[in-house]
């Protein structure tokens, strides 16, 4: 959080909870939260503290805020899993709008290719580590707001015809709620080179007209 920019939201967060909790706050405790709170998302926060009025008996302390960041990280972690499989197709390009999603996508499997091959043909006494490493890089990158390097995935269409541009297909955006739109690659940053790409060779060289 930027103080500059989400001081304001974030004292109303406090003074929310002052309220239900007959909690009197003061500068200096606003101060203090927020530095010790500051590495989070003001979102995060937020949803911590919602989630804190539901089910939490007095004034929180920090560290009960940032253990519900945790908490849902963990739990939406699965859910981004299964959102990942149910779009596994490794012709697609694909984008996810949960950066958290792609980042855990990178680290565990290192491609999208790579996620859909195994996703499909590890045996489930193996994918189930794998799993708990999602989730993990997940939680981990959804906790500190964490960029994936690629702006998007690049599937099997796009990658094995570069020579080819306008023969790419479109790519698929996966929404926070997992509804799908799709938008024309162009549109899009180019995406880093992925590890999965390597096995593709070289980019052919244009052949000169004789």
């Amino acid at each position: 959080m930027d103080l500059k920019t989400d001081g304001k939201h974030f004292r109303n967060i406090l003074a929310t909870l002052g309220v239900v909790f007959q909690r009197e706050l003061n500068d200096f405790l606003f101060k203090a939260y927020f530095a010790a709170l500051s590495d989070l998302g003001i979102q995060q926060v937020e949803s911590a503290a919602g989630r804190w009025i539901r089910t939490g008996t007095q004034f929180p302390r920090p560290a009960e805020l940032r253990n519900e960041v945790l908490h849902s990280n963990a739990q939406d972690g699965e859910q981004a899993l299964e959102l990942a499989l149910r779009n596994n197709d490794p012709y697609r390009s694909i984008k996810f709008e949960d950066g958290a999603i792609m980042v855990a996508i990178e680290r565990v499997f290192g491609s999208w290719g790579s996620f859909c091959d195994q996703s499909e043909h590890l045996p489930d006494e193996q994918f189930v580590w794998k799993r708990k490493e999602f989730v993990a890089a997940y939680r981990s990158a959804a906790f500190a707001l964490e960029q994936p390097r690629s702006n998007y995935f690049r599937g099997l269409f796009e990658s094995g015809n570069n020579q080819f541009p306008e023969r790419i297909p479109v790519v698929r955006i996966i929404g926070l709620e997992g509804q799908v739109s799709e938008i024309d690659p162009k549109l899009l940053e180019p995406p880093e080179r992925e590890l999965g790409d390597l096995l593709l060779g070289p980019k052919p060289e244009p052949q000169e007209a004789s």
